[in-house]
């Protein structure tokens, strides 16, 4: 289908509601996509067609920024507009404390029905991010255990595979509401991206050769262990790498097909010109670059650069958004669509220039975006490490801050380390300036030191709120595992 006949564009935005009744929200979370591996954002291999004919319906933003670079973070910011450490999650803390309003409880509050479903354990009830949801499900509750047996994704490792379980299940919550219903916001959150990365045969099909899609077909069984990779235990080979990169890339495509479905099935409903539809990810993933792998240990545009396409009720806006914009923002433009003021439990913590901006409030003005990595939670690595002599230390603790701003990108390590790169000429950050141009690096360590400044850091201990965290059971702790989280 076009993407006018996909998505009911016809001739131009829809007028408003004459009786000015709020929009739908459907939001949309690709989890684990980084933005350069999808077609919409110029990768040469065509992985997300639907998510292009969405952002020729609707708003693209080229540079949008996650807030960190692993999911309890990365979703607390989405849903408080809040940098990663004034809501305070974090590896040691990965949790939403209650003092936090999310998107959710804001909404529901304006009148909303409200719903989420999850493939992945850190976003809903056992971190504290289901608040103000009215239901919310993973795809291993029970009442969807059936559906994954058909599709045979019966191990805690493929459960999460669910991105059509995830269409399915909010279609079946929307298809049982009275006519009358308020309306709803929903969030999705869709794991395929994620390791183990298990592609679809379709997917496989259309942008695998044979050879490639066998050994695709391998990995299914035992997926490779990336991480020994990483600390140099043995160098992945070149046929590896190509294989990380195209299982990778398959899996998008399941993502977007699965997305689209739901667009489609939404469009026959009636229901997708009312809503304020929202595509993006808690992050991205390292394939290898800089021998690196996972979305733990770095804030390289390879985690932090994430795909995020909006499309206003009724479509037709078609353009592009230069300006360097952060996962934040998510949070005010949805409120602004709806109505809803930003609630002051969610401003207080930040400055005005640290807190989250409506981005279709017109032209926006360049500001500074910040990224964090904190109070990292190394388990993984303390057991990939056992019995090594050898093993850096110094290397693997470093935790990291990130701060882009006129097309310029410093990370500072805690370890004092500093790079610099021009990302708008040099997008793969392949040529770090810091030693070269030190005025620089120090310039834009002071706008991050400001920047910093203006954010109340949240103290998990004085809220003696970790006791709270929910005790996980033997199974989501092998869920967790299967999905490369190591728990205490």
């Amino acid at each position: 289908l076009a993407a006018a006949a996909l998505l009911g564009a016809c001739g131009g935005p829809r007028e408003p509601d004459p009786a000015g009744a709020p929009p739908s929200v459907l939001l949309v979370v690709w989890d684990t996509v980084r933005a350069d591996r999808t077609s919409a954002y110029g990768h040469l291999v065509p992985t997300t067609p639907r998510l292009e004919a969405l952002a020729a319906d609707g708003v693209r933003f080229e540079r949008a920024i996650s807030a960190s670079s692993w999911t309890v973070p990365g979703h607390a910011s989405l849903l408080t507009g809040l940098p990663a450490r004034a809501h305070g999650a974090s590896y040691a803390y990965p949790w939403l404390n209650d003092r936090f309003e999310t998107l959710a409880e804001s909404l529901r509050a304006a009148g909303y029905d409200t719903y989420a479903f999850s493939a992945n354990l850190h976003f809903g009830p056992e971190t504290n991010l289901a608040q103000g949801f009215d239901r919310f499900e993973h795809p291993w509750d029970e009442r969807w255990e059936p559906r994954l047996a058909e599709l045979g994704r019966t191990r805690p490792s493929q459960d999460k595979d669910a991105a059509d379980v995830a269409g399915e299940a909010l279609l079946a919550w929307l298809d049982a509401r009275p006519a009358d219903a308020p309306p709803f916001f929903a969030v999705l959150n869709m794991m395929e991206a994620h390791l183990p990365v298990r592609p679809s045969e379709t997917s496989r099909a259309a942008l695998m050769d044979e050879a490639l899609a066998e050994a695709s077909r391998r990995w299914d069984e035992e997926p490779p262990r990336l991480i020994p990779w990483m600390l140099q235990e043995r160098a992945a080979t070149p046929e590896e790498l190509a294989l990380v990169a195209a299982n990778y890339d398959a899996a998008l495509l399941d993502l977007d097909r699965r997305t689209g479905a739901l667009l489609d099935a939404l469009e026959e409903r009636g229901v997708l010109d009312d809503c304020l539809v929202v595509v993006t990810s808690d992050h991205g993933e390292n394939l290898g670059e800089r021998g690196l792998f996972d979305h733990k240990f770095c804030l390289y545009d390879t985690l932090l650069r994430v795909p995020l396409v909006v499309r206003p009720p009724g479509g037709g806006a078609a353009r592009v958004v230069a300006e360097t914009v952060s996962s934040q923002d998510v949070h005010a433009t949805v409120l602004a669509a709806a109505g809803v003021a930003v609630p002051a439990s969610t401003t207080a913590p930040t400055s005005a220039g640290t807190r989250g901006r409506d981005l279709l409030a017109g032209p926006l003005e360049p500001r500074p975006v910040v990224a964090e990595l904190r109070a990292a939670r190394l388990k993984l690595l303390e057991r990939e490490a056992q019995g090594r002599d050898d093993f850096d230390w110094p290397r693997w603790l470093r935790l990291f801050e990130a701060i882009e701003f006129g097309g310029e990108k410093l990370i500072r390590a805690s370890d004092g380390g500093l790079e610099l790169f021009r990302v708008d000429r040099d997008p793969g950050e392949t040529e770090d300036l810091a030693g070269a141009e030190p005025a620089r690096a120090r310039r834009l360590a002071r706008a991050l030191d400001d920047w910093l400044r203006g954010v109340r850091e949240f103290d998990a201990e004085a809220e003696d709120e970790a006791g709270k965290r929910r005790v996980l059971s033997e199974e989501d702790r092998a869920r967790l595992d299967a999905l490369g989280y190591v728990e205490d």
